[in-house]
């Protein structure tokens, strides 16, 4: 999930990263959890496992949420289920960002979003209740698919910086057995570590501007090494006092699932230049 620097103070950019997930490969299911590791072999394994999700190609289900709290009439929160193919830049995607809900489906050629938010609809010819466009004008519009070689989702390079690794239990995610680790998260030197590619992406992941910013973290290991989940909590004192908490998390839920990525029905679907009022006004939403 990225963040976006230009935003309230100890924000997330929640609008800008909807679509940005990690992908990894198949379970098998009669595998056991890894065993709990400490210190510098901890640090080695988590670092290898976001590294291991983020080069992966296989189509995933993933769940994917966060919020940014203490900011009053500020506050932001975000949800997000779906299913992505990161070799095919396809995929399925149900959003609610502020209150505010949409899908969107990714196919090889275009991209449509649909709303039932009043200013969304209210702005669509009569019938229709899809638009469709182009990957770049969505991307252009706020929304980013995230699709980028090696970091279908940035945040989990957090791990990079984990500190004071302290390893759980065996949990599940899925239908698979995994080992949970928590950790203090140094958000320079996982910055430092980073690919070249992704360190603004990394770096902007949790935005934290204030007094003594600390970053959380936890996450699962399945047995094949690859992180399976990433959650991470921030909090800052702001300038009247007040705590303001950033909360990001990212689960792969299933892995090998089928993508079915198809257009949605033509005569509910029109094109971007038919209703440009219809994405100005879900773009408002997002931004709050």
């Amino acid at each position: 999930m990225r963040g976006n620097r230009g935003g309230r103070r100890g924000t997330l950019g929640l609008a800008a990263a909807v679509v940005a997930l990690a992908a990894t490969g198949c379970g098998d299911g009669d595998s056991e959890a890894p065993e709990a590791l400490e210190g510098e072999a901890a640090a080695k394994a988590l670092a290898e496992g976001a590294t291991l999700t983020n080069d992966s190609t296989e189509p995933v289900e993933a769940s994917l949420g966060g919020a940014v709290t203490g900011l009053g009439l500020g506050d932001q929160e975000f949800s997000f289920d779906g299913s992505v193919d990161p070799e095919s830049e396809t995929g399925t995607f149900a959003v609610e960002v502020n209150g505010a809900t949409f899908d969107l489906i990714l196919t090889e050629d275009a991209a449509y979003i649909s709303s039932d938010e009043p200013t969304f609809t209210d702005a669509l010819p009569e019938g229709a209740e899809w638009i469709e466009l182009s990957v770049e004008e969505l991307n252009s519009s706020g929304i980013n698919t995230g699709f980028k070689e090696g970091a279908f989702s940035p945040q989990l390079y957090l791990a990079l910086g984990a500190t004071d690794i302290e390893a759980g239990g065996s949990e599940e995610v899925g239908d698979d057995p995994v080992r949970s680790y928590s950790f203090t998260i140094d958000e320079a030197k996982a910055v430092e570590e980073a690919p070249t590619e992704v360190k603004s992406d990394v770096e902007d992941a949790i935005n934290l501007e204030g007094e003594d910013p600390t970053i959380k973290g936890e996450a699962t290991l399945d047995s094949e090494g690859r992180m399976r989940s990433f959650n991470a909590v921030g909090t800052v004192g702001s300038l009247d006092g007040a705590e303001v908490e950033v909360t990001l998390g990212t689960e792969l839920v299933a892995f090998g699932v089928e993508i079915d990525a198809e257009p949605p029905d033509p005569d509910a679907t029109v094109p971007l230049t038919d209703a440009p009022d219809a994405l100005t006004a879900l773009q408002s939403v997002l931004v709050g």
